[in-house]
Formats: structure tokens, sequence, C-alpha cells
């Protein structure tokens, strides 16, 4: 027996009971009246056919409101009933390309969806592997509970325990501990989200239906490499910055100090609260605070700028290459005018004397997404509230 395919087959006993089908009789007079009627547009309605209301009921035969999807319908059976005669000769032995790709079509079972498919996890961001840290703040602590209960729930493979497995780290934090987890994992690209206060650099806090678009906007953040500033006191050990290097007075006696760039000496005496060293990460931070300019994430510039400056009284702050080297000297005397250094976060507990702050090979790479990078872009323009009443 041939195969015969479904729509050929179907076609074929619909113009068969067509075809047997007795023709409808009905009153001649009644239908002669219904074929002379005057059909007249409903009130309400347009002069379109397909909104015409029949006028009368004869002969057995209704003739009602027709509408566009009534009319349409009968187009088709129209075309239909034109179609010429199929015989079983005329069908192909073998179903066509489109039928046959149905019929796998309805074979084939159904896949189910993954937890990547509902929530609109790409490809390439179903293969990271993520390592959450947080501070120890109690809104970090409960995001932190709360993300690793859902991936170990939806998104199990993608959690790892250590940093080494990791290819992101997601540091839940402000700020600080965004800097401190860059300095610890300087490798690992890191992608923060808010849990503090201000939150300048890191990505804006999320409740939990955003959090499980998380692989997704990791995959999707900007990558912005931030150099480490290296920080050498007196000789010492080398430390890193990722905002800034600040050398301060200890006392309440102002700090007198000999800045030098590249060996040369460029300001033979300051007189101040202290100076410090920005990177373009740290701009918008103490450096903006103390007069400083902000600087674009990607640019190959360091900031060097006074803190509240007695002398030079109209010191302002200068843009360096990122090349040079900035050597700060305290004039002293060491125990009326002590000076002191930190970097970020961290105090050291020494005075010092001799100041040596150049950019290292080192660099942290930070996860941004779109509306932190337009945030901190947008930070040049904004004004307080007074100058924006002046405005």
């Amino acid at each position: 027996m041939r195969s015969v395919p479904c729509c050929a087959g179907l076609l074929s006993a619909l113009q068969q009971c067509l075809k047997s089908k007795p023709a409808p009789t009905a009153n001649k007079a009644g239908l002669a009246k219904v074929a002379n009627a005057k059909k007249e547009p409903a009130p309400g309605h347009d002069a379109h056919p397909a909104s015409w209301v029949a006028t009368e009921r004869a002969a057995g035969v209704e003739v009602g409101t027709w509408s566009p999807k009534r009319m349409a319908q009968a187009d088709v059976e129209s075309a239909v009933l034109k179609l010429p005669s199929v015989g079983w000769d005329d069908v192909p032995a073998f179903p066509s390309r489109q039928m046959q790709d149905l019929h796998d079509n309805l074979l084939r079972p159904s896949i189910q969806e993954t937890s990547y498919d509902v929530h609109g996890i790409p490809s390439a961001a179903q293969k990271l592997r993520l390592f959450f840290v947080h501070s120890r703040a109690p809104s970090a602590i409960e995001a932190h509970a709360a993300a690793i209960s859902m991936f170990l729930d939806l998104f199990p493979g993608n959690i790892v325990q250590t940093a080494n497995a990791a290819d992101v780290a997601i540091s839940l934090g402000g700020d600080g501990f965004l800097l401190e987890t860059v300095r610890n994992y300087p490798n690992l690209p890191v992608y923060g989200i808010n849990c503090g206060h201000v939150g300048f650099l890191t990505n804006a806090a999320r409740e939990m239906p955003r959090m499980r678009k998380l692989l997704r906007e990791v995959e999707n953040a900007r990558r912005v490499h931030a150099p480490f500033l290296q920080v050498v006191v007196d000789g010492s050990e080398p430390a890193y910055a990722l905002n800034e290097v600040v050398v301060s007075r200890s006392t309440m006696q102002a700090a007198n100090l000999s800045i030098s760039i590249n060996g040369r000496v460029v300001l033979p005496f300051m007189s101040g609260d202290g100076i410090l060293v920005s990177t373009p990460c740290g701009s918008t931070a103490y450096n903006l605070s103390a007069g400083g300019s902000i600087l674009p994430l990607n640019v190959p510039l360091i900031a060097l700028t006074p803190i509240c400056p007695f002398r030079p009284r109209r010191m302002e702050s200068a843009l360096l290459n990122i090349h040079d080297v900035v050597s700060i000297a305290s004039l002293g005397p060491e125990e009326k005018r002590p000076v002191h250094v930190s970097y970020d976060n961290v105090q050291m507990p020494l005075s010092a004397r001799e100041i040596v702050i150049s950019v290292s090979d080192r660099v942290g790479i930070l996860l941004l997404d779109n509306s932190t990078q337009h945030r901190i872009f947008m930070e040049r323009f904004k004004h307080d509230d007074g100058d924006q009443s002046r405005s």
C-alpha cells in the first residue's frame, strides 16, 4: 500500500463528502424575495458589506451579520471548493519535505525547559563559576545567605567554594569591602553588589527576582582594568592601593613636605594637611573631596592633589602620566610635625619620612553594569542643591 499524506487524504475525503451532499431546496418565491431585497447598512454600521444586516429570513435561508472574520472563512471555503479533484493516482508516493519536517516535530519528544531557559541565561553565562564573599554588615550577610540558597536551588553547578576554582568573585558589601576583595584576589574579576551606604564602585543592590539573572548580568558587564598604586615607605615592603595613597599630618601641626616627580623636585616646600595620589578608580573619593578632578576609568593618568594647602595657597590638583613616580619627603621636624601614610582604608602604624608612590604592574578587574558606568560618568556634572538653585 502506498503512503498517503494526511493533508491529501483529508482533502480527498472533503471533496467526496461535498459531492455526495444533496443540494438544499428552498421556496423559489422566498429565494427571489431574498435575492431582490435591497440591502442597506444597518444603523450604526458603515457601508462595508461585512457590516450589512439582512432584513429578512425566508425559505429557511438565514442571512445574518457577516463579520470580516466570517467573510474570510467564506473565502477559504470557496477556495477549497474550487480545488481540482485529487485521485489516488495523483497523490505523491512520498510526503513533501515540509510535511516530513512537521511529522518529525510532532513525533519528537518535548524538551523540558531548564532554569537557564526560564530566567533567560545565555549559553556563555551558563558556564560561569561564581565565588561569593561578603562583608560583616548584616545586610551583606543576609544577601549572601539568600543568594547561596537561590543558586543551590536553581544553578548549583555555577557556585564554587574556593577562589581558585572560580571565574568571577561576587562581592556583597560596600566600596571598602570591594577594594579588599580586589586586593585579596587580584587576578579574579570582581562583580560588586552594593550592600553598604554609598557603593560608588559597586553595582546596584537588587532583590531576589533580579538576583536570579545574576549570571547574565555578570556575563554582560563591562570589564574595567584598574591599576594598583604601589607605595614604599622608608624602604619597607611595598603596599598596594586601588583608590589612593594619602600622606597626612599626624598631629595638629601642619605637615611640611617636599614633592619630586621622576627624581626632579617640582615643589620644594608645601605646608598643609597633606597630599594624596589617586588612581582613576579613586578619583571620585578623597581626591574629589579635596578638590581634585574626576578621571575617566580608562585613562592612563593619576592625580596629585593637595589636602588643605597652607603654602602655596593656590596649589591645585595636577594630572600626571601613569608612568610617573612621585616621591614625597617629610621636612619635619619629626617630633613636632610627623606624617603618616594610609592606602585605601588601611593606615600604616609608623610615621614616615620618605614615601615613593608609583603605578604597579598589578591590575584589578572590576565588572560594572551599564547603570554603574553611567552613574560614574554623571558624577562629573553633579552639584549640590545650592549650586543647582543658582544655575
